[in-house]
C-alpha cells in the first residue's frame, strides 16, 4: 500500500485499481475498472453523497404520495355514481 500526502489530503493507493482518499472527515473510495490494460470506468463513492441521494430519494417519496393522496380523495369522490341499464 502506498501513501501519498497532498495539500493535507491522504490518499492511499492499494494496487492499481482501488484508492482511498481522506480529507479530514470526509473520506472518498474509488474502484478502477479496466480492460485491455486501459480504465474504463471509475466507481466513486462517499457517505455524504450517499446520504445527499438518500434525502432526496425522501423529499420524491414523499411528494409522490402526497400527490398520489390529493388524487385519490379528489377521484375518489365523483366515482359514487350509479349506472342503472
Amino acid at each position: 500500500m502506498v501513501k501519498s500526502v497532498v495539500n493535507g489530503i491522504t490518499t492511499y493507493f492499494a494496487g492499481r485499481h482501488y484508492q482511498v482518499e481522506v480529507d479530514g472527515g470526509d473520506t472518498t473510495t474509488r474502484k478502477y475498472y479496466a480492460a485491455g490494460g486501459q480504465i474504463i470506468a471509475v466507481r466513486s463513492f462517499s457517505w455524504q453523497s450517499l446520504a445527499q441521494l438518500l434525502a432526496a430519494a425522501l423529499i420524491l417519496l414523499s411528494l409522490a404520495l402526497t400527490l398520489f393522496r390529493r388524487g385519490l380523495r379528489r377521484y375518489e369522490s365523483g366515482s359514487a355514481i350509479q349506472v342503472q341499464v
